[in-house]
């Protein structure tokens, strides 16, 4: 069924929509955003918990989660490739971690509209990819469940998985991964399969941007057993020109356990844009940047 919900953004429309496409609905809506507003709540990159009813039910819009290190390519100017080969290298998520994220967003009562799996590196390289998504899927924790991938290695997902996946979003580096993108949409409908254009990558120069930053990098993202609220892939992937990661910065991350984040909202958020690692962050929009190709030569299979 097709459902459009008028107000999809307040404290009945968005757990129906919620509701409604665990169910295999196609939800859609439309809201003008006041009540976010009236509260003070920043829309762009709020992920703070919102109370929804007295059973203490939480929004929370979207979560990252990272879930392998691997990748085919060697890309110029990956945001991620610190975070691959320094500080987290051969990560693979463990099934049992999973289950910890998934005990962790059911004791919380977080309300999550979407879980983007993506990966430090490629996400379908991660060994658990179609037993992982099935029991992500299956605990009906989340409004949809979608995939950023580079498209190279789709023929690892069987097609029970292509089933239960919302949508695949495919970054499209090679007339090679576009043809398998456009297939994927004839099969599947351009409404689940989208074709996001990488031609061009933006890399960071030698200058370091100003602080407070203009923050880009929007959590919540967990890796592992650690969860970074104010981060998606960008600010774990940073080092300092003194070796420091955002492992060394405590503030910024915590265990991944109930209530996860708790202890985090919009107004500590701003805070964090002060710290020194944005200074090296290619989430800060104050860095300098060039266009790049990101494959001009090589790419490692």
């Amino acid at each position: 069924m097709n459902v459009i919900i008028a107000g999809i953004d307040g404290y009945l429309g968005w757990p129906l929509a919620l509701h409604l496409k665990a169910r295999g609905h196609r939800v859609a809506g439309i809201d003008n955003l006041s009540r976010r507003y009236n509260v003070g709540e920043h829309v762009d990159g709020i992920f703070g918990e919102t109370k929804l009813d007295s059973g203490g039910n939480s929004i929370i819009p979207k979560i990252f989660l990272m879930v392998c290190s691997a990748c085919q390519n060697d890309c110029r100017a990956c945001v991620t490739e610190n975070a691959r080969k320094k500080v987290f290298p051969s990560y693979q998520m463990t099934m049992e971690q999973v289950e910890n994220f998934i005990f962790c967003v059911s004791e919380s009562k977080y309300l999550v509209g979407t879980l983007l799996l993506c990966g430090l590196g490629e996400p379908t390289l991660w060994r658990f990819f179609n037993e992982g998504v099935a029991v992500l899927k299956r605990s009906g924790l989340f409004g949809q469940v979608v995939v950023l991938t580079n498209g190279q290695s789709l023929n690892r997902i069987d097609s029970e998985t292509f089933e239960l996946l919302d949508e695949i979003r495919v970054s499209v580096l090679t007339e090679e991964t576009k043809a398998q993108a456009v297939r994927l949409q004839e099969r599947f409908g351009s409404d689940r399969i989208k074709q996001l254009d990488k031609a061009k990558f933006r890399e960071t120069t030698e200058e370091t941007g100003s602080i407070p930053c203009a923050c880009q990098c929007v959590g919540p993202t967990v890796i592992g057993d650690k969860v970074f609220p104010y981060c998606a892939g960008e600010g774990p992937a940073t080092i300092t020109q003194s070796g420091q990661t955002i492992l060394d910065f405590p503030e910024m991350h915590s265990p991944l356990k109930p209530h996860f984040l708790k202890n985090h909202d919009p107004i500590f958020r701003k805070n964090t844009r002060n710290f020194e690692l944005c200074r090296w962050c290619w989430g800060n929009g104050n860095t300098p940047r060039r266009e790049v190709n990101p494959l001009p030569e090589k790419q490692n299979g």
